[in-house]
């Protein structure tokens, strides 16, 4: 009809349609190139390096990017590493360092100590003795490469001593020594008091129940010179030197108790030194209720 509107209607479907398209290109586009950039492993995924080895098996729920695997190390982490060693003192062996002597307080020995610095090799250790400063006079002990302490008992209290030593090594049936160690001195001294008596206790005399015999046992060293016997009227004090006797003696008769007074002994051993052995309390035989009490007849 002349005069008559066209209608809009077809063409806005046409552009609808259009769109619908645009957006399913759209979206086909960005999943195929979400397919080519990532890629799910169904089991595990393998790292190789370019030789061809595998260097890291990744876990079945890892996604790995493109761009993840051009970052991987080529090869896996690796260190250095380190080894000491020292140079042999070939054919001279090395002299012995921090040698030591120190005394026992015993007065009769005395313990020398040294070392020999590690991977250096030598045959035996020289040990020498001497009572002059700075001289080598007598050999004490010759002893293996993996001894590093001697004990010498052949010395005097008092008496100052000298040491040194060398090590040695044997070579194609000879003998190379090293050079001495500095000279140390040492005196030994005896500082130790003997140990006490034992099996301290007291009995009246039978045929004079007036007096009472202190027994005791005799220490088992040949240094003790003497022995000391102690009476007190109180419990836990030494109290007065009684006797003194020779220390081949195991007994004393105390002739001079007062009937009726308790008494408690006490009895230690003296040494060549003139050290004393601890005061010992005395302690009761065992079923006799008041062993000190002398009663008059």
């Amino acid at each position: 009809m002349p005069g008559a509107k066209r209608s809009t209607r077809p063409s806005t479907f046409i552009i609808l349609i259009l769109l619908v398209i645009g957006l399913i290109i759209a979206v086909a586009v960005t999943i195929s190139y979400y397919r080519t950039t990532t890629q799910p492993s169904a089991t595990t995924v393998q790292l190789y390096s370019p030789p061809g080895r595998v260097i890291e098996q990744l876990p079945i729920t890892t996604v790995v990017s493109n761009q993840l695997l051009n970052l991987v190390q080529p090869y896996p982490q690796e260190y250095a590493t380190q080894q000491a060693g020292s140079a042999d003192s070939y054919p001279e062996p090395i002299t012995p360092i921090a040698l030591q002597a120190s005394n026992t307080r015993l007065g009769n020995s005395v313990i020398i100590t040294w070392s020999i610095p590690i991977d250096q090799t030598v045959s035996g250790i020289e040990l020498y003795r001497s009572t002059k400063p700075k001289a080598h006079d007598t050999i004490v002990a010759e002893l293996s490469a993996d001894t590093s302490e001697y004990l010498d008992t052949e010395v005097t209290s008092t008496t100052t001593y000298y040491y040194s030593a060398r090590s040695y090594r044997t070579i194609n049936d000879g003998v190379v020594y090293s050079d001495f160690t500095e000279t140390i001195a040492v005196t030994p001294a005896d500082d130790t008091p003997p140990p006490p008596p034992t099996d301290v206790r007291v009995e009246r005399k039978p045929a004079a129940p007036n007096i009472l015999i202190v027994h005791w046992t005799k220490v088992e060293t040949d240094a003790i010179v003497s022995y000391r016997v102690y009476r007190s009227i109180t419990v836990g004090e030494v109290g007065a030197l009684l006797a003194e006797v020779e220390p081949d003696y195991t007994q004393l008769e105390d002739t001079t108790a007062t009937p009726a007074q308790m008494y408690y002994y006490t009895v230690t051993a003296v040494d060549t030194a003139g050290h004393e052995s601890t005061q010992q309390l005395p302690v009761a035989p065992i079923g006799n209720a008041n062993p000190f009490v002398v009663k008059s007849s």
